[in-house]
């Protein structure tokens, strides 16, 4: 990583704390914070990832697998809005029964999002809220590939779809009781950068550039808007109380991402189905 892009990375990462900080605060009033019903916590779960690909620039067979998958979550929430930085990881093998080969997976998102009230309802008996707003975020999928055709022919090459996008965020949250939370939060990407690699696989010295500094690909992006791919996630969240600082936290995450570059004949497109369990501290 160059010096230009280390700084430009460092001097996003304090503009997003400063947002969030004068944001979180004029969410707050002169009220304690116990008192708004404000919260502060910090969430980690493991689970799988049921993932399933077709990445055309790499072969027209469809890869799927069961992998390995990480969310590590912090929240600031108040009575009128929420702030959440949400960092997801899944590492794994994806198989073909038509074109078996060893292929790997890798699937990353870094997102921060800010949603503010919008009106509030009863639904048997129990509070529901719904919420607006937007985000940023980077998501990765890169694919490793090495297989071998019925005439021994071995392929190797490597892909990838990576994305810097403005999000709009929309949510929904229901108190089923004192001790239980159901959420559903939709983010969905309206404009960013992505990066895919470029027509005539390796010997196109932009992949070569990227084989030789991986990052260069995050520089690498052309803007794309909502209208030109689908991309949507929608994350389930559940909080069953298990005392005064801790909640037993589940999610289920879905996941659409599609791409018609470097060309149609070139897109890729996945489905991404994410279980999670593990643990809400809060602080």
């Amino acid at each position: 990583m160059n010096i230009q892009t280390m700084k430009y990375r460092v001097c996003s990462l304090l503009l997003l704390c400063f947002m969030i900080v004068q944001s979180h605060a004029l969410c707050q009033t002169d009220i304690p914070q116990e008192r708004q019903g404000s919260r502060t916590s910090l969430t980690a779960s493991i689970g799988v990832n049921d993932f399933h690909q077709r990445d055309k620039y790499l072969s027209p067979h469809i890869f799927e697998g069961v992998n390995f998958a990480s969310k590590l979550a912090f929240q600031l929430q108040s009575e009128e809005c929420s702030h959440t930085i949400d960092a997801f990881f899944s590492y794994g093998a994806l198989n073909s029964d038509v074109q078996p080969g060893t292929v790997r997976e890798y699937v990353a998102n870094l997102s921060y999002s800010y949603v503010h009230a919008l009106a509030a309802t009863t639904l048997a008996g129990s509070p529901l809220r719904f919420s607006a707003g937007g985000g940023i975020s980077s998501s990765l999928l890169f694919t490793d590939f090495n297989t071998t055709d019925e005439t021994n022919y071995t392929t190797y090459d490597q892909s990838w779809y990576w994305s810097h996008s403005l999000n709009l965020v929309l949510m929904g949250e229901y108190e089923i009781d004192a001790e239980k939370n159901l959420s559903i939060r939709l983010t969905i990407p309206a404009a960013g950068l992505v990066s895919r690699p470029a027509n005539e696989r390796w010997m196109n010295p932009d992949n070569a550039d990227v084989r030789d500094n991986y990052f260069n690909a995050a520089t690498k992006g052309k803007m794309e808007y909502l209208w030109n791919s689908f991309v949507l996630f929608t994350d389930i969240d559940y909080r069953h109380s298990l005392g005064r600082n801790f909640n037993l936290f589940a999610n289920y995450r879905f996941g659409v991402v599609s791409s018609s570059k470097p060309a149609s004949l070139l897109s890729t497109g996945a489905v991404m189905n994410n279980f999670l369990v593990g643990l809400e501290w809060k602080m």
